[in-house]
């Protein structure tokens, strides 16, 4: 192949862009700490006492755990102080899938005191979120709003 100096600039101008929309995109499922074992998922809601911990079910190549994983990034510092959140790929860790009904390929579940957070989005699901929240403003208001057993948590700015 013959290529022109300006043709292969071009090209080569392509590939890396591809690659960092790869890498930014791909970038905030390695930015948030995994679980790779049902132990792991177990001992990470055993031995959360302060904080409520999230856990995201799904894969990180897919689409909607994309975007919730950005969201979850971008939340993550927000959160901090009163909540902590893992991923967990539900090929690889198999475990809780018929137990939580684990079909969606997203889901996000609450857990506080080794307890399920029940969660009412009108959705008639009251066990997770499987769909992903649009704003991170809307994502954050989900952490913020968790009630535990009438100890409402609230961010202070």
């Amino acid at each position: 192949f013959f290529f022109s100096s300006r043709r292969r600039h071009t090209i080569s101008s392509l590939v890396s862009w591809a690659r960092r929309c790869v890498q930014e995109t791909e970038k905030m499922s390695f930015m948030l700490p995994h679980l790779s074992t049902g132990w792991d998922v177990d001992q990470s809601i055993l031995q959360e006492e302060e904080r409520v911990v999230i856990l995201r079910f799904g894969h990180d190549y897919d689409p909607v755990c994309m975007q919730m994983d950005e969201l979850l990034y971008k939340i993550a510092d927000d959160v901090s102080e009163f909540a902590v959140i893992y991923l967990v790929d539900i090929t690889e860790v198999p475990d809780f899938n018929v137990m939580y009904e684990l079909y969606d390929p997203c889901s996000v579940m609450f857990f506080y005191r080794n307890r399920h957070i029940m969660i009412d989005l009108g959705t008639g699901n009251n066990n997770k979120i499987n769909c992903c929240l649009l704003y991170t403003s809307d994502a954050a208001d989900e952490g913020l709003g968790v009630d535990l057993g009438g100890r409402r948590i609230i961010k202070k700015k």
